[in-house]
């Protein structure tokens, strides 16, 4: 199958269960308004056109039940083209998120991260997640710099970590992302919780 066209219904999601779409290699377009529920729902979905998709809205993806979102979008290829792609779905998470291990793992989307990367984003303004494992989220990764989010503007927050006052693991987090040198703030990368990054 390489094409699927589903009801976009928000007041009525279809809810995906984890592997919903596991290794669904030649998917190339889904439709439709969905809820998460589980883990690897997309993973290995390398040829799942989710950034035109999603920014023409033909494609929601909703994570607002969802606890465990581990490899959930690992293998995907075609994530994002902007800079800023992971944050499209990291800002939409909640505070029942508690892992995203290897979540962006094997994607080769380009993109740079930011200290308002790791936040929920509610009316503008950027909160904390529960988020306690993000153990290989983008491992094998095409980082290729930071960048300083306007949203930060408080001068507190400046730190990677800094919106995941509870996260415990971050193995392997960065592994194999490329030009990841570039990033010269020392401070960028600390948190006194985080252990093996």
């Amino acid at each position: 199958i390489n094409s699927l066209i589903l009801p976009n219904n928000s007041t009525n999601p279809i809810e995906l269960q984890s592997n919903s779409f596991r290794n669904c290699y030649n998917l190339k377009t889904l439709k439709g308004n969905f809820l998460l529920q589980g883990s690897c729902v997309f993973e290995g979905c390398s040829n799942l056109e989710f950034d035109t998709l999603l920014n023409s809205k033909e494609l929601i993806i909703s994570f607002d039940n969802v606890s465990n979102l581990e490899n959930t979008f690992k293998g995907c290829k075609k994530l994002g083209v902007n800079n800023n792609w992971p944050a499209k779905f990291i800002h939409k998470l909640n505070k029942n998120v508690s892992s995203i291990k290897e979540m962006f793992c094997d994607t080769t989307s380009n993109f740079s991260i930011s200290p308002g990367l790791f936040a929920y984003e509610e009316n503008g303004v950027l909160k904390d997640l529960n988020i306690t494992d993000i153990s290989g989220v983008f491992k094998n990764t095409n980082i290729n710099g930071i960048f300083r989010s306007s949203k930060i503007s408080d001068g507190i927050k400046q730190g990677l970590f800094d919106y995941l006052p509870d996260l415990m693991l971050a193995e392997s987090a960065f592994e194999g992302t490329c030009e990841i040198e570039r990033i010269i703030d020392n401070n960028f990368f600390n948190f006194n919780n985080v252990s093996k990054l």
